[in-house]
């Protein structure tokens, strides 16, 4: 840790109640123990695209989707229209979501909702929709990620950057063309934004809605030098009484971070910031 990251570190702890500290600081253990999970980034280990029909699943170097150390032939992956079968030949053991399946049934793709895991043992794959393209994103828990993380970086905790900040809602919602690292953009719903102040500069981010949070999907000064350089992500509670609890503490890198088969949305332009939010974590890979 540098001398300027050292003495932040040590204003951090004098200026920021024991409370939120400790309730801060568990929260990134749990962030890392969701990274490590046999579903997380960190197990990531592969990502292959697929066409509309039938897509081979073994261990053969023909299989469309092949995956080392399962069965040589373990049945095919069929997509139509978006949707997706998975067949499994006879006697091969196959488990979708922990529950051993025969025969043909169909798997939920993320478009559905999450989606199901096709299991063989320590490895799965999940099948994804980016777009117009439809792959098999592969995990193993002893993906080459996994064994070489070494823990998340994080700025030090502080308080000053857990900011009330006021939302408004747009009416009706607005749609923003999102795109990701592949090239491919989506609308997106884009409900409200909030407003806060940062340095004394008035700052602007549009929301979006992620399950029962707001995500925010952000650029600053730091992005690129201490930070992710494509920015970071950071969820909230949705808003109480026209406020939003904003805490930047919770910033976190995305997926692409950490996997190479990640397929990461960048920040909308509304929401590259010009100030320096020096909170939350720090870039997977710092510079020496």
């Amino acid at each position: 840790m540098s001398m300027i990251l050292s003495a932040l570190v040590m204003a951090s702890l004098i200026q920021t109640p024991q409370s939120y500290l400790t309730e801060a600081l568990k929260w990134r253990v749990d962030r890392e123990t969701a990274l490590k999970r046999t579903d997380g980034w960190l197990s990531v280990a592969g990502l292959v695209w697929v066409t509309e029909g039938d897509s081979s699943i073994g261990s053969k170097k023909s299989s469309k989707i092949a995956i080392s150390g399962i069965p040589a032939e373990v049945g095919k992956l069929t997509i139509t229209k978006r949707k997706a079968l998975l067949t499994v030949n006879p006697g091969v053991d196959v488990k979708v979501n922990g529950m051993a399946v025969t025969g043909t049934v169909a798997v939920k793709t993320d478009a559905d909702g999450v989606a199901d895991a096709v299991q063989f043992g320590s490895q799965s794959f999940k099948v994804i929709v980016r777009g117009a393209r439809i792959g098999a994103r592969i995990f193993d828990s002893n993906s080459t990620f996994m064994k070489e993380f070494s823990g998340c970086h994080w700025y030090p905790v502080n308080e000053n950057f857990r900011i009330k900040a006021k939302y408004t809602a747009y009416t009706p919602p607005r749609k923003v063309n999102i795109t990701n690292i592949l090239g491919d953009v989506d609308s997106v719903a884009v409900p409200g934004y909030v407003e806060f102040v940062i340095d004394g500069k008035s700052c602007q981010l549009d929301a979006q809605e992620e399950g029962d949070t707001l995500f925010f999907n952000f650029k600053d000064f730091t992005s690129g030098t201490i930070t992710y350089p494509a920015g970071r992500f950071l969820n909230v509670p949705k808003p109480v009484d026209g406020f939003v609890d904003l805490d930047f503490n919770k910033a976190i890198n995305p997926p692409c971070a950490f996997t190479s088969f990640a397929t990461c949305p960048l920040p909308p332009s509304s929401n590259i910031l010009k100030v320096r939010i020096s909170a939350g974590e720090l870039n997977h890979h710092p510079a020496k």
